[in-house]
């Protein structure tokens, strides 16, 4: 592999580190605020941060074993 290959691979990991802290984040926050308030539309958006959050782990995992040679 390149070594630009193995940059970008590297920077793609780093964003979704990044969007997996900012999903967890917003996890948090809105069931947080949707239980303390009876907002269903928060519980929602809590729920829907968590379908990213596993989206964003599953690309770290799938991207975690290339660009290490």
């Amino acid at each position: 592999m390149s070594s630009e290959h193995i940059t970008g691979i590297r920077k793609g990991r780093t964003v979704e580190v990044v969007c997996l802290i900012c999903n967890i984040i917003e996890v948090v926050v809105s069931l947080t605020a949707g239980c303390s308030t009876g907002s269903f539309a928060l519980i929602s958006w809590g729920g829907d941060s968590i379908v990213e959050a596993n989206s964003a782990a599953f690309m770290i995992w799938r991207l975690r074993g290339t660009g290490q040679k």
